[in-house]
């Protein structure tokens, strides 16, 4: 996801898209994005996400705890702050944002996605049973995590109209043609660009072997003391 790119990265990678546009002098018609779009359907599908509050613990008698106090109605958010192993999901709350069955692991996306004879969760509903973890520490103990997960809402799978996507379409299409452009460009160029790097090699030697205002020329084999 976008969101777990780190801002310089993309500060980075949209200069570089820039600069290439700007030397093969890009631009892309409505009837180019429509194309794209058509040809490229599935990067525009939207799977099926669930927002979901998590619970976890250690100890497999607060895990029970946890399903028993959702049951009688407690609020997620609150159980959040008190179950949880680490601090920063008792920071949110235990929000863990919106996710796609792809994002979670296997078991954890199973127990969401395919709750209610495969149906999912419902809204305000929980895993009636916790996801358990196991694994090794370094010191070969073995290890238990429960994790509890509470739909807040829900967003069903959909292929979007090209009018949904508009901006993204055009961003996608003119940066699937930048990369062929620029390609074409350096194919085109290779042997000028490959000329000006020599050249300026040269003149970096060139200007090294220049003595500098105040100083003497350097020495050539003749006039070296004999």
């Amino acid at each position: 996801q976008i969101d777990s790119v780190p801002v310089p990265v993309l500060q980075e990678t949209l200069r570089k898209s820039l600069l290439a546009e700007k030397i093969v002098n890009c631009s892309v018609s409505q009837g180019e994005a429509e194309t794209y779009f058509q040809k490229n359907r599935s990067q525009f599908y939207r799977p099926a996400l669930y927002k979901l509050i998590m619970m976890s613990t250690d100890n497999e008698a607060d895990a029970a705890a946890i399903i028993k106090r959702l049951r009688q109605g407690e609020d997620p958010r609150k159980l959040a702050k008190i179950y949880n192993i680490f601090d920063q999901m008792k920071a949110v709350e235990g929000d863990v944002g919106w996710n796609a069955r792809s994002s979670m692991s296997p078991d954890a996306a199973e127990a969401v996605f395919d709750a209610n004879d495969g149906k999912g969760l419902r809204v305000k509903e929980f895993t009636q049973s916790p996801v358990v973890y196991k694994f090794k520490t370094e010191q070969g103990e073995e290890k238990s995590q429960y994790l509890v997960f509470y739909a807040v809402d829900y967003q069903a799978d959909s292929a979007p109209s090209f009018d949904e996507v508009r901006t993204a379409a055009y961003f996608l299409a003119r940066s699937a043609k930048t990369t062929q452009l620029f390609s074409e460009y350096f194919k085109n160029h290779s042997r000028e660009i490959q000329w000006v790097r020599i050249k300026d090699l040269t003149d970096s030697q060139a200007q090294a072997n220049t003595p500098q205002p105040g100083t003497a020329p350097a020495a050539t084999p003749a006039d070296q003391p004999k």
